[in-house]
């Protein structure tokens, strides 16, 4: 959604960081240590203005009004019961925060000239990089397999290879190695992989491959590669 975000995996995280450096907050009912009527309540003392925009998940949220007074209630924007249903939490969001890609007239005509290969079968993953992509405004096309990677790269030139590893068919170990060996292509290749060992790396690079990724995808880190790699 284009929204920059942060994640703590406890309240004392949180507090400890920049607590009032955030406009919404979604924030888990039962954790460890501190609950989030905890933090709340720690948050208060801080004395935030304006109080940001609190989201509560809970998959026990009967807790809450045991758990609560009515001051820390009056606090909450929003409750969800987990688990959390993205449509009704993006149409929160859609509601707090301005949620359209800040991209540069300049930046957006320079990226509608680049054109982006994406091999991915994992329909999820895929839509995420998809959208990613769409937002900085950058072209591309999306392939489910290596070999279908190959037959469209022996046909349309491309400036950036996202390849995934493990898909069915042709992985894209072995369609990078064919890429760079048979075919002589020269396009940078970034792989993109749940495995994020060294040894996992090295057979990468050894196949061919000009980058490495692990997944889950990160938008930031997926631009910043992308960036780097059509500069080049």
């Amino acid at each position: 959604m284009s929204i920059r975000s942060q994640c703590y995996g406890s309240a004392k995280a949180f507090l400890s960081d920049t607590p009032l450096s955030f406009d919404v907050i979604i924030l888990d009912l039962s954790m460890p240590e501190m609950s989030g009527v905890d933090l709340l309540k720690q948050l208060k003392t801080l004395n935030p203005k304006p109080f940001p925009k609190v989201i509560l998940i809970s998959a026990e949220l009967e807790r809450l009004e045991e758990e609560s007074d009515d001051e820390i209630i009056g606090l909450i924007w929003r409750t969800h019961v987990k688990p959390i249903n993205r449509r009704e939490l993006e149409h929160d969001l859609n509601k707090l925060v301005d949620t359209t890609p800040q991209v540069t007239t300049d930046t957006a005509a320079a990226n509608k000239k680049k054109r982006i290969l994406l091999a991915e079968d994992n329909e999820i993953n895929a839509e995420i990089v998809k959208t990613i992509m769409q937002s900085e405004g950058y072209k591309f096309l999306h392939v489910k397999n290596g070999k279908d990677a190959i037959d469209v790269v022996k046909r349309h030139n491309f400036d950036l290879i996202l390849m995934d590893c493990n898909m069915p068919i042709m992985g894209g170990i072995e369609a990078s190695s064919i890429l760079r060996n048979a075919l002589d292509i020269t396009t940078p290749i970034v792989a993109l992989t749940a495995n994020a060992f060294a040894e996992d790396k090295e057979e990468c690079l050894a196949a061919g491959m000009t980058d490495f990724m692990a997944k889950p995808i990160d938008k930031d880190t997926l631009l910043s590669c992308i960036r780097k790699h059509l500069a080049s």
